[in-house]
């Protein structure tokens, strides 16, 4: 078969063009690869207050920030405090009576961050707040008693 520079030509393009193929075929399936970890196996993370019961009977009420490695984390975290104000008689509760209080996770003595992290294994179950909720209007309202 006689030489002919055509052929040659011919060939370099269909070669140049099935590298040009596949890195456009490698890019989209980066693209959708990336896409679907977003969408598909996005971990759930609430936009909304939940409340966490634990098997040690303990409420936390928190923005579920992330979950990973069987640790769920908490931001902006409160929990219920039962203040027995029985022996003092005051003026914000003349009654005596025991009642709740709700505390900003940071506030103790020891100092903590304001980020909770819980093993998996020790929560019995969580639960949306809805907006009408005495907790969360209270967390909104920055109020301590409930």
């Amino acid at each position: 078969m006689p030489y002919s520079p055509f052929n040659e030509t011919q060939k370099s393009y269909t070669h140049y063009w099935k590298i040009v193929s596949i890195l456009i075929l490698l890019v989209g399936i980066s693209i959708g690869g990336l896409y679907a970890k977003k969408t598909f196996f996005k971990k759930t993370v609430s936009e909304t207050y939940q409340a966490y019961f634990l098997v040690n009977g303990q409420v936390y009420f928190g923005k579920n920030a992330e979950k990973k490695d069987g640790i769920t984390i908490l931001k902006n975290v409160y929990y219920l405090q039962v203040i027995d104000d029985k022996s003092l008689q005051n003026q914000e509760n003349p009654s005596g009576q025991s009642r709740l209080s709700l505390i900003k996770l940071g506030s103790e003595l020891h100092g903590p961050t304001d980020t909770l992290y819980i093993n998996n294994s020790q929560v019995l179950f969580y639960e949306d707040l809805r907006p009408d909720s005495k907790v969360l209007q209270s967390i909104v309202g920055n109020k301590t008693s409930i």
